[in-house]
C-alpha cells in the first residue's frame, strides 16, 4: 500500500526541530543515531529530507514505528534500514556509499591519531 497523497507530503520544519535537534529531548537520539549511522546532521539535512520525501511517493509499504504487541517503539536504526532498503538502487547505493565514506573517514582519523600518539610517545 502506498502512502495516500505521498507527492502532497510535506516535512516543515519537522527534520530541523525534532529529528536532527540535539537539543531536543525526545529527538535527541534520533539526531545521535542519524549523525552516528549516516552522518546526517542539520549541515546536510538534505540527504533526509530528499529519502524522506522520496520514499512517500515510491516507497509500496509504510514504515511501522511503534510494535502494538509489545507496546514499544521500533528502534531507529531498524526504521531507517527499512527506508533505505525499500529505496531505488540507485539511492541506495549513494546512502552506503555516503556511509562508507564516512566509516573510512573515521578509520583514516583514528589512524592518524594513531601514527601521532605513536611519534609523540602517547599512549
Amino acid at each position: 500500500m502506498k502512502l495516500p497523497n505521498g507527492e502532497n507530503a510535506q516535512l516543515g520544519d519537522k527534520v530541523e526541530r525534532y529529528c536532527l535537534n540535539l537539543a531536543h529531548s525526545r529527538g535527541r537520539n534520533k539526531a545521535i543515531l542519524f549523525r552516528s549511522r549516516l552522518g546526517i546532521t542539520l549541515d546536510n539535512k538534505e540527504i533526509l529530507e530528499i529519502a524522506l520525501l522520496e520514499a512517500a511517493v515510491t516507497l509500496d509499504q509504510f514504515v511501522v514505528v511503534w510494535r502494538s504487541a509489545t507496546k514499544s517503539d521500533v528502534s531507529i536504526s531498524e526504521q531507517v534500514a527499512a527506508i533505505v532498503e525499500q529505496l531505488p538502487d540507485d539511492r541506495r547505493k549513494q546512502v552506503f556509499e555516503f556511509a562508507r565514506s564516512l566509516v573510512l573517514k573515521e578509520h583514516f582519523v583514528q589512524s592518524e591519531t594513531s601514527v601521532v600518539r605513536a611519534i609523540l610517545g602517547i599512549r
